[in-house]
């Protein structure tokens, strides 16, 4: 298997393992991500992590580290069991996407993104350690200031309690001391009425109890603070977290991103021999590609449209259109029939010429709509245009249109999710030569991603 196959093979065993965290008040997780592309004549896979840092109460910062193949034979180059295919004919980089994700603000959402009910569940794993002598010392010390807050709501019933209880235990000892039958009989009556009433009394200091307890809690509940929460406290609370601030970064607010790639292509052509014109010599040569590249992603707050602008520039190399090809001898092929055999050539064809760098400027704008409450799906249109000089001839262009569709589904486990793109595009092209022609693709994706919005080297 190629090196790029391999990868994929790797990102997608560790996949549903890796995503770390830490007891900070804002999340820091790192997932595998990677994409897998195939389109009319080239493929391309994409593998990484995607690194998320909170730097604020609704601020991220994403960091992408990624190593991206290309090939032109398509998807089975890539991952295909003979490594020389991929060596020969395609491309890599190595590269690092930056992005700032400006979360949205929902009606005031707070620092901590756990619910309340996620946040209650922390405080009360907190509380069975307190009720233990255990746990946090500072949580437990804030556990008392709290419930001594409502205690005087405890005073009455504990104080009918204790006087129910002693009426009843006194009426059960005058019932076990009486002899006569009627004085039985009256204590008999007495010692059930007293019993009664303290276990009535009883009833309303636990409810009493519990009422304080939740006003404990509810107090507790504002003025949590995470860092006191014992340590199985704190894992609730920062999964919770987690959680919270991973649904909002499904619907960012704004997001900038900028991403550089760097690495490599391999070239092949025929150079004229020294001396004569008309003899050539193959030629291989590893030639360097860099790719710069920035978006911009925004959504109204409470409104499903989406607004996304994406530049990027790439240098590389480009082979010249005409090409030389030869063949050699390999020995002689049977006729069906029995009536001879005929010659068998090895023929290989490569550009007549040195490889030109190019570098060429892609834009696209695009607007759409997105699943406002779950984010399962994104629909966008837009324009495009990638413009390449030329030196000593016409500058090709390429507009066009493009519909990209994405669908968020689940992948390996349900905390992991996979991303599926498919962007059907009509391009006119204007090349160098002045000549111009129409094409319409389709273009399939799986992108191993945490959102609908990629970073800008996507």
């Amino acid at each position: 298997m190629t090196r790029p196959g391999a990868c994929l093979v790797v990102a997608l065993v560790l996949a549903p393992a890796v995503a770390v965290g830490d007891e900070q008040e804002h999340t820091h997780v790192a997932l595998p991500a990677f994409k897998l592309e195939g389109g009319p004549g080239k493929s391309t896979l994409d593998v990484g992590l995607d690194i998320t840092i909170g730097l604020a109460a609704l601020l991220d910062l994403r960091i992408a580290p990624t190593f991206k193949a290309t090939a032109s034979d398509g998807l089975s180059t890539i991952l295909s069991t003979d490594g020389s295919s991929f060596t020969a004919g395609g491309s890599w980089q190595l590269g690092i996407a930056a992005t700032i994700t400006s979360l949205p603000d929902l009606h005031g959402a707070p620092s901590d993104l756990a619910s309340a009910a996620q946040r209650s569940a922390a405080i009360v794993t907190c509380r069975a350690e307190c009720d233990r002598n255990a746990g946090s010392p500072d949580f437990c010390k804030q556990l008392a200031e709290a419930r001594k807050q409502y205690d005087d709501k405890l005073q009455e019933p504990k104080k009918n309690a204790a006087a129910a209880a002693a009426d009843a235990a006194q009426s059960a000892k005058k019932l076990a001391e009486s002899k006569e039958a009627k004085d039985k009989e009256a204590a008999t009556k007495d010692a059930a009425a007293k019993a009664a009433a303290a276990r009535n009394a009883a009833t309303a200091l636990a409810a009493a109890e519990r009422e304080v307890e939740a006003s404990a809690l509810g107090y507790l509940l504002d003025k949590m603070e995470p860092a006191t929460l014992c340590s199985a406290g704190k894992q609730v609370h920062v999964q919770a977290n987690h959680a919270g601030r991973d649904a909002l970064l499904q619907l960012p607010e704004r997001a900038w991103s900028a991403g550089l790639l760097i690495g490599q292509t391999r070239n092949k052509w025929l150079d004229p021999a020294s001396g004569d014109p008309m003899s050539f010599r193959l030629t291989t040569r590893n030639s360097p590609q860099v790719t710069v590249a920035a978006s911009y992603v925004a959504i109204e707050p409470g409104s499903p449209m989406t607004r996304e602008a994406r530049v990027r520039i790439d240098s590389s190399w480009q082979p010249q259109s005409k090409t030389a090809k030869w063949c050699t001898p390999v020995g002689t092929v049977s006729r069906p029939d029995g009536s001879g055999s005929d010659a068998a050539q090895s023929c290989d064809e490569q550009p007549l010429g040195r490889p030109t760098a190019v570098r060429s400027l892609r834009t696209a704008a695009y607007l759409g709509v997105i699943d406002p409450r779950d984010a399962d799906w994104r629909v966008a249109f837009g324009p495009t245009l990638k413009y390449t000089p030329v030196n000593k001839a016409d500058s090709a262009y390429e507009l066009g249109a493009e519909l990209p569709i994405y669908a968020r589904i689940s992948l390996l486990k349900q905390s992991l999710h996979a991303v599926i793109r498919l962007t059907p595009a009509f391009t006119f092209v204007h090349a160098s030569d002045g000549s111009e022609t129409s094409r319409f693709t389709i273009t399939l994706a799986v992108l191993g991603d945490r959102s609908l919005f990629s970073n800008a080297l996507e």
